[in-house]
């Protein structure tokens, strides 16, 4: 079994960084959303000046990250040029520190180092695509041997976890002291929202660095000597250390400590933590140190508090609520598209065979399915006048119904137009044309009585003078007289 990130990572890391970068992209997208909709509506209401500025702010922000990634790739390449790549000849130390390092956590390669002359004690990661250490010369004079393999071993765990890379692109430029004023607060703001998760990632540096050692003093004495050499004092003595090393006889943390320097006494507490833990234990026995066989899972003890997962959850309805008001959105418009034509209902004519509907306790004829509509003798309605209230009825609605109504009559289908014609004066009496068709129906159909009615009521409802009122006063007499 090889050493991987997965034994040793801390375990709030993961929910910690999906947390901060559902917050930095979230506060991001508010960013670049209120601007752009501060934009349309400087423009909507014809505020010229403000909204060029408001463009010119919003231009200048996105150039800004784009300049800061580029003057990453070029300050970093200068910082290599500048550095003294540590090999066999030059900085063997740091070298032969390097190589026991990277075959102790398994790396599949030793990552370059490159040693910069820096009186402060630092180190990081550079490169994002072929990354390599960089070491200041303050940080390996300051540290013993142990204590340089340590620091080293921090950062080649940032390596393999794959967390040197955001280091890279967000701590680099918001601790370089070149990097112009203008581009300085867009990767402070991406600093304080990812400090949390950077925090969980340093504590599994310092898991991996106590598994390289073997113990965990030399990780935490590394880190109290780049502690003091910072502040140029004793800040942290080898009594306040040995306070939080396992077998300690008073475990306790420093209060001076805790006070002054919160994180740092989180980190010792940690280290301490996970020294004497089984997970420990089970990754020496990875690496070959503990004579007993590895185990493939083994319980991390270190608690996880509520508040990563508070922010997923919260982070998670902020954007499921727009993302379901669209899909709700999405499933209407298709219900409205797709949605089933109401079946017209049909009449039967006389004469005409429809099929029997079922009913309960009755068997169906045996000879056929269907029955024979008798035909009916049309019952003559009264003339309808203006004493019927017409209902409202669209106007192309009463022209269809009239044209199909003469369609029938020039067909000689007269059962069919006088249906469709009495339908049309059922929903509007006082229409004339109506009447006047359903006069000529009835009296080609040979129901003089019924054609009486409805010349009667064309002479009631046309305007007398016109060319409808002349031909049903002519079709009276002629009735009149047969």
């Amino acid at each position: 079994m090889r050493l991987s990130p997965a034994h040793y990572r801390h375990p709030a890391e993961v929910p910690a960084l999906i947390a901060s970068l559902g917050l930095v992209i979230t506060v991001l997208l508010l960013i670049e959303g209120g601007m752009i909709y501060l934009l349309v509506l400087l423009f909507a209401r014809e505020m010229l000046a403000a909204a060029i500025a408001d463009l010119a702010v919003l231009l200048l922000c996105n150039l800004d990250i784009a300049w800061a990634l580029i003057w990453i790739a070029s300050t970093q390449s200068a910082l290599r040029q500048g550095a003294t790549h540590a090999g066999p000849e030059e900085y063997r130390e740091v070298h032969a520190a390097a190589v026991h390092v990277a075959e102790r956590l398994g790396m599949p390669a030793t990552p370059p180092v490159y040693v910069l002359r820096e009186e402060r004690p630092s180190s990081c990661v550079i490169g994002t695509r072929h990354r390599a250490l960089l070491v200041a010369t303050g940080l390996v004079e300051a540290l013993s041997e142990h204590e340089l393999q340590a620091a080293l071993a921090r950062q080649m765990a940032h390596i393999k976890g794959h967390s040197g890379l955001l280091n890279t692109l967000i701590l680099y430029p918001a601790c370089a002291e070149a990097i112009p004023w203008w581009v300085a607060p867009v990767f402070e703001l991406l600093d304080l929202l990812t400090r949390w998760w950077r925090r969980a990632a340093e504590c599994s540096a310092d898991r991996a660095a106590t598994i390289a050692l073997g113990c965990p003093e030399p990780v935490a004495r590394a880190l109290a000597t780049v502690v003091n050499t910072e502040a140029g004092s004793e800040v942290i003595s080898g009594e306040d250390v040995a306070h939080y090393l396992p077998g300690a006889t008073d475990p306790r943390p420093v209060a001076k400590l805790a006070r002054t320097r919160p994180e740092i006494e989180r980190r010792l507490s940690a280290i301490g933590r996970f020294a004497a833990s089984e997970k420990f234990r089970n990754c020496q026995a990875i690496v070959g140190d503990a004579g007993m066989a590895p185990q493939r899972y083994v319980r991390d003890r270190e608690r996880v508090g509520p508040l990563p997962y508070l922010i997923i959850s919260a982070l998670a309805v902020l954007y499921m609520i727009p993302l379901s008001y669209l899909l709700a959105l999405a499933i209407s418009a298709g219900a409205d598209r797709y949605e089933e034509p109401k079946t017209p209902t049909l009449s039967v004519l006389p004469g005409e065979r429809q099929p029997a509907e079922p009913q309960p306790g009755v068997e169906p004829p045996a000879d056929s399915s269907e029955v024979t509509v008798q035909p009916a003798e049309p019952e003559p309605e009264e003339p309808t006048g203006a004493a019927v209230e017409p209902q409202t009825v669209a106007p192309d609605v009463e022209e269809g119904m009239l044209e199909l109504g003469r369609m029938h009559k020039k067909r000689k289908e007269y059962d069919k137009a006088r249906r469709v014609l009495m339908d049309l004066i059922k929903l509007n009496p006082t229409n004339v044309e109506g009447h006047y068709v359903l006069a000529w129906v009835c009296a080609e159909s040979g129901d003089n009585r019924t054609a009486r009615m409805e010349f009667t009521a064309v002479t009631n409802l046309a305007a007398p003078g016109t060319e409808m009122y002349k031909q049903a006063q002519a079709a009276l007499e002629r009735l009149g007289s047969e």
